[in-house]
């Protein structure tokens, strides 16, 4: 009597098993070490574990709620984001208004306009901490925290009107 072959729970034989025995029987002796090559390749693979042609249309239709909702996470997300790059340039200009002169209570950072870290990757600009920060930038200092801080405006041609002006725009001086 022959032996009984080991199956897999409940007496259920995979497809993947099946198409292996089922190779297994029909090659022939030349033809068996090509065909184990294939299978262990990652052509074999590919192939043995590639998803039906109906599979990726019926997933994209079905991930399009999902994808609708992540869009409109992302921005409500951006808004916040935009809003907390308001609160923080206006929380820094009113603590900069209230730290007289910075020598003793060092100013905060002020973004520039458009939300950027001047102290940061492009820029990498000496932190504005104190009125005496701002008078020892050399121009060309002078003229990137100018153009951050007022950038649909000409430079100023003077070095001392492009100081007064970032101290405006950090909160040291009032306009």
């Amino acid at each position: 009597m022959g032996r009984k072959r080991p199956s897999s729970a409940g007496g259920k034989v995979s497809s993947a098993v099946r198409h292996a025995r089922n190779r297994a029987k029909n090659t022939t002796t030349k033809e068996a070490p090509a065909s184990i090559e294939y299978q262990y390749s990652p052509q074999g693979k590919a192939a043995l574990n590639a998803a039906p042609a109906w599979f990726l249309p019926a997933m994209r239709i079905a991930l399009q709620p999902m994808e609708r909702r992540l869009d409109a996470i992302e921005r409500r997300l951006g808004a916040i984001e935009r809003s907390l790059d308001r609160l923080l340039r206006t929380c820094a200009l009113s603590y900069n208004q209230r730290a007289g002169d910075g020598s003793h209570t060092p100013f905060e950072m002020v973004a520039f306009c458009d939300g950027s870290d001047p102290t940061a990757a492009p820029y990498n600009l000496p932190l504005l901490s104190s009125w005496a920060a701002v008078d020892n930038l050399s121009s060309s200092r002078c003229t990137i925290y100018f153009q951050g801080y007022f950038p649909n405006q000409p430079v100023p041609r003077l070095i001392a009107t492009r100081r007064k002006k970032i101290l405006i725009a950090i909160g040291y001086l009032h306009t």
